[in-house]
């Protein structure tokens, strides 16, 4: 048991050490201005698509699903979860479903 224990150690540092020069070589690319400036603009054209996308649709599609979310069985919590929103407005969606 100690040799695997031993084993498992050993690859998460190996991992670990990967993984800093994973992050090494994102810092030398992030110095870089060229990509500074297409990060930006990624940037502000995802802001500017999300402002659009939100409004009714939004949440006509959430209080969809989760109406049929509830009526497979699941729980609040569980929905909560799965939509990647907060228990209250799980709540709140169900309670414009039903009107």
């Amino acid at each position: 048991m100690n040799a695997a224990v031993d084993d498992v150690v050993n690859v998460a540092e190996d991992r670990v050490e990967e993984l800093k020069g994973v992050i090494a070589k994102a810092e030398e690319l992030l110095k870089n201005p060229k990509i500074k400036r297409v990060l930006s603009t990624q940037k502000k054209e995802k802001s500017e698509s999300v402002k659009s996308d939100t409004g009714e649709k939004d949440t006509q599609n959430l209080m969809e699903k989760t109406k049929h979310l509830l009526s497979m069985g699941h729980s609040k919590a569980e929905i909560a979860k799965l939509l990647k929103i907060n228990r209250a407005e799980v709540d709140f969606l169900e309670s414009l479903s039903k009107k």
